[in-house]
């Protein structure tokens, strides 16, 4: 359960969200949206498209530790961000930690579980992955 599941089911998350994700640009706040990054060699770098943006989710597989947060501000792509933090989560849960500033019942991480428990319906998350 390495990064080759992980990358792959980032790649379903964004595949599976309404919400518009754009990957590296200059500046994310404008109207340039270029596809997301979920690549098992480069890594995952997501964002939200221009005035719904604000820090992009970003994961390389040589410098994992380098960011360990994202500020998502609640904008609507943190569902994806945080639907990919939580399969990370339950995929690898002795080398990936998870906390947020949100509780496990608040809207932003309803919506992520939401999106989540589409995808993995029999490998639901509880509130215990938030430690």
């Amino acid at each position: 359960m390495g990064y080759t599941h992980y990358y792959g089911d980032a790649k379903r998350v964004v595949d599976a969200t309404d919400v518009p994700l754009s990957g590296l640009t200059d500046d994310p706040r404008d109207d340039h949206v270029t596809p997301p990054l979920v690549d098992e060699i480069e890594g995952i770098d997501i964002n939200g498209v221009a005035k719904m943006s604000h820090e992009p989710l970003i994961i390389h597989p040589k410098t994992i530790r380098s960011f360990e947060f994202v500020k998502t501000e609640g904008k609507p792509y943190d569902a994806a961000v945080g639907c990919i933090l939580l399969r990370a989560r339950v995929l690898a849960p002795k080398q990936f930690r998870l906390r947020s500033d949100g509780s496990w019942d608040e809207m932003e991480w309803k919506l992520a579980r939401n999106l989540y428990e589409s995808l993995w319906p029999d490998q639901p998350p509880d509130a215990a992955v938030l430690g």
